[in-house]
């Protein structure tokens, strides 16, 4: 008796490749642009498609943005991905070149978000720029209109935000109603006060009075400090600092070690800036775990115990005169 044993192939099958493409690859500034991708082959069924690049991370075979508000090129990548198979990428440039610098003089505005209208709680936080924040840790849809009053002619200016966020959130820009920036990822700070960071793009705004509102979207929420605009800046969006602090010079570098930590570990750092410090170690939620005063300028080396705290993300800071330094810190325990 002659007997067929037919296997079934169990691989997938990965003929396919992809290009990236733009509605408008030289779009007017800020303008609406459709990005898309195409696949071609026998197997592009069951493709999933992300894209990333200048602020946005978004999923589908054709999303839509806002081309940024400032000259210069811009590209944006596509990763085309499907079980069992290699990952597969395009890409697409925009090139901005009809950005119109704004004329007329300098121009420098700071707004604090607790004085501005918005939909978000203002809550006291002593790290704050001026005291307050506004927003909620546990809804993402807050946001704060910011009234950017007496702009001397229209162009392309500098926003920061400064803003605290236990996790990494997503926001959105508007500018008098009009869409500025669709999405953007912001680096989490990991506690809601305490930390804070400061992330600048460029906007495009009118002569004359301008709101500009930044909300929350879907996903981990954030606090906003404040934001300054000015006239000055480079022509894209820049990277934030891991944190920000107020440190007066290199004396003041601290370091943490082990870190991570069982529980106890040691801190080095150098005082410059008068001859008495606090040092003070507190968790993501704001509870204080040890806090405890130096004396003496130059170098210092303490050894500090939390025996009883749980496992996690601490932060440790020092405080002299009017410089501080945070740092991060994991506990094993």
């Amino acid at each position: 008796i002659n007997v067929t044993i037919q296997v079934a192939n169990s691989q997938p099958s990965c003929a396919f490749d992809i290009t990236a493409n733009a509605s408008n690859t030289s779009p007017a500034c800020s303008a609406n642009v459709t990005l898309s991708s195409g696949c071609t082959g026998a197997d592009c069924a069951g493709v999933t498609y992300t894209w990333t690049g200048n602020g946005i991370n978004q999923t589908g075979s054709s999303i839509n943005i806002t081309a940024p508000g400032a000259n210069g090129s811009y590209t944006y990548t596509v990763k085309a991905s499907k079980s069992g198979c290699v990952d597969k990428t395009a890409t697409v440039t925009l090139n901005i070149t009809n950005c119109n610098p704004p004329v007329g003089g300098d121009f420098s505005l700071c707004l604090e978000s607790e004085n501005q209208s918005g939909s978000g709680p203002i809550t006291g936080d002593p790290n704050a720029s001026n005291g307050s924040t506004r927003g909620d840790k546990a809804n993402y849809n807050h946001y704060v209109d910011y009234a950017v009053n007496g702009v001397p002619s229209a162009g392309v200016y500098q926003l920061k935000l400064r803003y605290s966020a236990s996790s990494n959130p997503n926001i959105m820009i508007s500018v008098n109603g009009s869409t500025a920036v669709a999405s953007m990822n912001l680096q989490a700070t990991y506690t809601w006060n305490i930390v804070f960071r400061e992330e600048t793009i460029n906007v495009t705004l009118a002569a004359g009075n301008n709101t500009v509102r930044i909300q929350g979207l879907s996903g981990p929420s954030v606090r906003q400090d404040k934001i300054c605009i000015t006239s000055s800046g480079s022509n894209a969006r820049l990277g934030a600092p891991e944190a920000v602090f107020n440190i007066t010079g290199p004396d003041e570098q601290l370091n943490i070690f082990p870190n991570p930590a069982p529980g106890e570990f040691n801190a080095k750092f150098s005082l410059s800036n008068g001859a008495e410090g606090t040092i003070t170690v507190t968790d993501i939620r704001g509870r204080v775990w040890h806090s405890s005063q130096v004396k003496g300028s130059g170098a210092h080396h303490e050894k500090i115990k939390l025996p009883n705290a749980p496992a996690g993300i601490y932060l440790l800071q020092i405080k002299n005169g009017t410089a501080t330094e945070t740092k991060k810190l994991l506990i094993t325990q």
